[in-house]
């Protein structure tokens, strides 16, 4: 099998998809953004948030913050 084949095994069956991250996500012990790492991330970054000068350099903290903790980086929106 090669990448085209599974490229389009993928456009045909986006359950298929979306059932094979969600397979690699819990074999490679990531978990979702819930309410729960929300609020640790908020408790973890208020005070450097509150004197962020660079944006940039916050979301890359944060992402790093997340990536350690084995926690899914949340997609926009």
């Amino acid at each position: 099998m090669d990448i085209a084949t599974v490229r389009s095994l993928y456009q045909r069956r986006k359950r298929t998809l979306y059932e094979h991250q969600q397979w690699a996500m819990q074999l490679l012990g990531i978990d979702t953004f819930n309410e729960y790492h929300q609020r640790a991330l908020m408790r973890a970054f208020r005070p450097p948030v509150s004197n962020a000068s660079d944006g940039r350099a916050m979301a890359v903290d944060i992402m790093s913050w997340l990536f350690t903790r084995g926690i899914r980086i949340p997609g926009p929106g």
